[in-house]
């Protein structure tokens, strides 16, 4: 079966938001997702995708690894048709992401860029540091950036703190991670806590984030939150079950 999916990564659903798989591919591109089960997926235009049922993105299959590998495998394809070293077309022999250069040698390994993703508790109450950014202000989340060059993930972690909210953190640690095909990223969840100089003494922030609050219990119930099957969702719901 193949999962079809769109330049833009979406995928038509049926109206009890199953994905529509087809029998046969609908275009050339195609890379295998599983072996066991076996399932592939294929490119399709938006038009036609359209035509078969309702389309969504990745958000709609959080919880199911399949269906964003599909998804970020379709996407990846999509976005390295060609070398960049020499713009000639790559080549993808092996049903797979790893693109071959028609004109020199070497294989091109799929590029996943990382991020991290912080729950900062404060270090004297039982709260946890949220805000509100410029793209979605409607919701609160905790903190996320991507890792710069030259960075480990605590470093980078510890930094986009800083940056977005003006507080230093102590006691790093990893929690887990998790692909996230909506930017081709792998997102590292961490825990930390807020030094309680910063607290008196909290630094200048970017302005990524509109709005940055200490959230309790009895508040986070009230906030819009990141949905099922986040990261985000997870690290908070580790929290709130203590």
């Amino acid at each position: 079966m193949f999962v079809p999916v769109t330049e833009h990564g979406f995928v038509p659903v049926d109206s009890t938001g199953k994905p529509i798989l087809l029998d046969a591919p609908s275009g050339q591109m195609t890379v295998r997702v599983s072996k066991s089960p076996e399932l592939w997926a294929c490119a399709i235009s938006e038009d036609h995708a359209q035509s078969l049922g309702t389309l969504v993105s990745a958000r709609a299959f959080f919880g199911d690894r399949l269906m964003t590998r599909a998804i970020g495998m379709m996407k990846y394809r999509y976005l390295h048709r060609f070398d960049a070293a020499t713009g000639q077309r790559l080549e993808f022999p092996d049903t797979g992401v790893v693109g071959h250069p028609e004109q020199r040698p070497g294989m091109l390994f799929p590029r996943v860029d990382p991020a991290v993703i912080t729950r900062v508790h404060h270090p004297e109450k039982d709260a946890i540091l949220m805000g509100r950014d410029k793209k979605r202000p409607q919701n609160f989340s905790i903190i996320a950036g991507y890792v710069d060059i030259g960075e480990s993930l605590e470093e980078a972690a510890a930094r986009e703190v800083k940056e977005e909210t003006g507080f230093d953190v102590r006691d790093v640690r990893y929690v887990g991670s998790q692909p996230w095909v909506l930017s081709g990223s792998l997102m590292v969840g961490f825990s930390a806590v807020a030094t309680e100089e910063s607290l008196e003494n909290p630094g200048p922030r970017d302005g990524e984030l509109v709005e940055v609050r200490w959230v309790g219990k009895t508040e986070i119930d009230k906030l819009n939150l990141p949905g099922p099957g986040s990261i985000a969702h997870r690290l908070l719901e580790e929290w709130y079950s203590q």
